[in-house]
């Protein structure tokens, strides 16, 4: 949902509160020129890639992880002979190495999911993020509508 103003926002969170809709499953997200006072903000979850990103990393690390160690099994260094837990170790090293690289750089990479709000957001918007249970979405929505006319709906 975006809404013009805050005051619109916190209306709309009032609204869903009263409904029985969690502040856990409502996230605003604004510009930094927007005051997002008594408004629940989105966190580094919604806002980054870090999730997918931690996911990727992992992936990525273990796999190569892996490989090192495969290759470490199969041709040994002179003077030593690695067993089948260098395998291991090195995957799950490897993995941990990815986790923390792609954490760093994906904490500090905006979530592409929301580009298509950037328009709205650097225009003044607020974009409020709502978890609806999918019985109650179009019923919750006309409620919001009817007191905050100016809220537009994008799924």
């Amino acid at each position: 949902m975006l809404f013009d103003s805050a005051e619109e926002c916190q209306t709309a969170v009032e609204i869903l509160g009263a409904s029985g809709i969690d502040q856990y499953h409502l996230h605003a997200i604004a510009s930094l020129s927007q005051r997002l006072d008594g408004l629940p903000k989105a966190t580094v979850w919604q806002k980054t890639e870090l999730a997918k990103g931690l996911v990727a990393g992992v992936l990525a690390g273990g796999l190569a992880g892996f490989c090192g160690g495969m290759l470490v099994v199969t041709y040994p260094p002179a003077g030593l002979e690695p067993g089948n837990s260098t395998v291991v170790l090195m995957t799950a090293l490897g993995a941990l190495f990815g986790l923390m690289v792609n954490a760093l750089t994906k904490s500090q990479e905006h979530n592409h999911g929301l580009d298509r709000f950037r328009p709205d957001i650097e225009a003044g918007k607020i974009l409020l993020m709502t978890d609806l249970p999918g019985k109650k979405m179009d019923e919750l929505l006309a409620t919001v509508n009817e007191k905050c006319p100016g809220m537009q709906v994008r799924n």
